[in-house]
């Protein structure tokens, strides 16, 4: 008994860790523009951090709902390339974003900088943005899009109150046992 609810717990831990991690794009495609009069402009860039680490120079982005948003992306880094990412999300209407720079000559007019449209969802949401180069999410590359007042994906929360709930029966179950 103690071995399976030992096997149970920790293949909820790999779900719960499988579920908020998402694969790299790999093919690169920039974000088609959904709308075509931005009311909001942001700007990110991506490089390391004052430790040397792979980084952007925000981990959080404040949006409005339902509005169209101009982002910069800029890749401070001279032979690394970067990306900003942000999944799709149909439930909420939301197209995502993939911005794309192969290093700090390959934007607009040989610059580090490229620009994408996107239109926000209608709802109160948090997304994930992140550097989908292989490796560079891991390396701490991500942070948060807030939409609205945001709030975490549904999912998320459901994943951690089962881990939870297991974890409060099988520690006790382990315990006897001891």
């Amino acid at each position: 008994m103690k071995q399976f609810l030992i096997r149970i717990f920790v293949m909820l831990m790999i779900f719960s860790f499988m579920t908020s991690n998402v694969i790299a794009q790999e093919d690169h495609e920039e974000t088609d523009a959904v709308c075509d009069t931005p009311t909001q402009f942001i700007e990110i860039t991506g490089d390391k951090d004052n430790k040397g680490a792979l980084a952007f120079d925000k981990d959080t982005l404040n949006v409005d709902k339902d509005t169209c948003v101009q982002i910069t992306f800029t890749n401070m880094a001279s032979v690394i390339e970067h990306d900003f990412t942000v999944d799709e999300d149909a439930d909420n209407g939301f197209h995502g974003v993939h911005v794309h720079i192969a290093n700090n000559t390959a934007g607009i007019n040989n610059t580090s900088s490229k620009t994408a449209l996107f239109k926000t969802p209608a709802v109160d949401i948090t997304y994930e943005f992140y550097c989908s180069v292989q490796g560079h999410k891991g390396a701490g590359m991500v942070g948060d899009l807030i939409v609205g007042d945001g709030s975490k994906a549904p999912g998320f929360e459901l994943t951690l109150a089962i881990t939870a709930i297991l974890a409060m029966i099988a520690i006790p179950q382990l315990r006897k046992r001891n």
